[in-house]
């Protein structure tokens, strides 16, 4: 089945859009679903850093130059397919966002990606888009209208479930995104916090959004992985912690790595 799935959180940064579109291309590759990732946030490109630090034998390239992302093509200075990066030994492929420089931001034509889009829908194809923080007004968030589903990335506090309210509300708007197009992961919860939500809280959010799937925030000591896939993953814990300290991995992940925790994100992804 093919399905277009983006990460959003509208303004506000730091909610855990990437580890969570990292997470879920592990998941579903290792389901033998062929998936796509491309990041959007050429602010930040955390997954270009990301494969720079890979060994080069994990990752394979279609294309002899290693070193362009999604805005490279976007400017046209490569080809899409020069920008491809597959996990070796399986379906996982990375489009990074590449070192463009941030002032050329404005030269960007974002209906090649609506393009690309629109020509992989027919492909058993799973595309996962990392957006980054941004206003509806701004030109790349247009590209939400092209996805299956927008996943809202919040906490399940109170500013944050109001906000997601006036955003699904704005999206309805402004890009004709209805609520069974919507879902929300309630990320980086606080032991017990999510059980002073009251159930009038809860249909009130469902009211706007077709599912939500929460992931309790609990520190424990990281483990290194074994497979090749969750090498992408363990990579991605030291760029974001400070190595020389003891590695610790927020229970988001553990959680999620066990095999129930796991099926279950994958049964949110996908319905």
């Amino acid at each position: 089945m093919g399905k277009t799935i983006a990460f959003f959180s509208g303004e506000k940064g730091g909610t855990g859009k990437t580890t969570l579109s990292i997470l879920s291309l592990i998941f579903l590759s290792e389901e033998k679903y062929r998936v796509l990732l491309l990041d959007m946030s050429i602010d930040m490109n955390y997954l270009g850093v990301l494969l720079k630090s890979l060994p080069k034998d994990v990752l394979v390239c279609h294309s002899e130059c290693t070193k362009f992302g999604l805005f490279d093509y976007l400017l046209g200075n490569c080809r899409f397919i020069d920008t491809l990066h597959q996990i070796r030994g399986t379906n996982a492929v990375i489009v990074p966002a590449g070192d463009v420089a941030i002032d050329k931001i404005q030269d960007v034509d974002y209906r090649k990606i609506a393009q690309i889009l629109e020509a992989l829908k027919e492909k058993d194809l799973v595309i996962i888009l990392d957006f980054p923080t941004l206003r509806l007004y701004e030109p790349i968030a247009q590209l939400l209208q092209f996805c299956d589903d927008v996943i809202f990335v919040f906490e399940s506090i109170k500013e944050h479930i109001v906000y997601v309210k006036r955003l699904s509300v704005a999206l309805n708007k402004l890009l004709d995104i209805d609520r069974d197009r919507l879902k929300i992961v309630f990320n980086k919860v606080l032991p017990d916090a999510f059980n002073t939500l009251s159930q009038e809280v809860l249909e009130d959010i469902l009211r706007h959004v077709k599912s939500w799937y929460k992931v309790t925030y609990v520190h424990v000591k990281y483990k290194v992985p074994a497979s090749l896939p969750e090498v992408l993953l363990k990579r991605y814990i030291v760029y974001l912690q400070d190595p020389e300290k003891n590695m610790y991995l927020i229970k988001q992940i553990e959680e999620l790595m066990l095999q129930q925790g796991r099926h279950t994100f994958i049964k949110f992804l996908l319905e």
